[in-house]
């Protein structure tokens, strides 16, 4: 995690903490100590070696520098319904942003978006697919105005039982096809794809998709977020 409380129970972000001062989880208030390491950037983790939090994040700077787009009082809130809580990447009004960068299970995609829908909140998740758009996984089969029909190969099978044209609007799902630089402008202007349809039939599932190009970074993502949905 990147954000803990101090001994005042003030958050404070990791990159302000040093080592050897106290600091606790938000979630069950436990000690946590300050890690940093060759893969794993700066960061929070309980003392006692096991996260309380089955929901726990990758501490990857790819995951950081998506957190760092949305204010500091937004990123990593808990969100508490029927005695269980957890940390939400973002968080704000109605919605919850779930950035993942590290492999996740099927079970654990649904986990998650149940407890959010179940708390009020609408789930937008990013998953990092750079690495897959790269090595020529998506292939595109034809456009439409707005986007286009991909055969995905390899496709990750967390998804295979996601059909987002039926979940009306609780969970939304995009993919990062392209690296970013939030520095310089937000540049390349589209490296974000919306999964709008699935065809469910195809073999094996979730291989052939529907995406379009909105939003298709992080300033049309807020721009969408703020004007379109409900």
């Amino acid at each position: 995690m990147f954000i803990a409380l101090d001994s005042n129970g003030n958050r404070i972000d990791v990159k302000n903490a040093e080592k050897g001062n106290d600091y606790f989880c938000p979630v069950c208030n436990n000690p946590l100590q300050v890690k940093e390491g060759k893969i794993k950037i700066k960061h929070f983790a309980h003392i006692s070696g096991s996260d309380c939090d089955d929901f726990s994040t990758d501490m990857s700077e790819w995951h950081r520098n998506w957190q760092e787009q949305f204010p500091a009082d937004s990123r990593e809130i808990v969100i508490t319904i029927d005695n269980e809580s957890h940390r939400a990447d973002v968080a704000f009004e109605n919605y919850v942003i779930e950035f993942q960068n590290s492999p996740i299970t099927a079970e654990k995609f649904e986990q998650r978006n149940a407890f959010y829908t179940k708390a009020g909140k609408k789930v937008i998740w990013i998953f990092n697919l750079i690495d897959d758009f790269r090595k020529g996984h998506f292939v595109m089969i034809e456009t439409f105005r707005g986007g286009a029909e991909w055969k995905w190969k390899y496709s990750n099978q967390c998804f295979h039982n996601f059909v987002p044209q039926k979940r009306k609007g609780e969970v939304i799902l995009l993919f990062q096809l392209k690296d970013a630089d939030f520095l310089n402008n937000d540049n390349p202007p589209n490296y974000l794809k919306r999964v709008s349809y699935v065809w469910e039939l195809c073999s094996p599932p979730f291989s052939i998709i529907q995406m379009v190009d909105n939003p298709s970074n992080k300033q049309s993502l807020l721009q969408w977020i703020t004007s379109t949905l409900p």
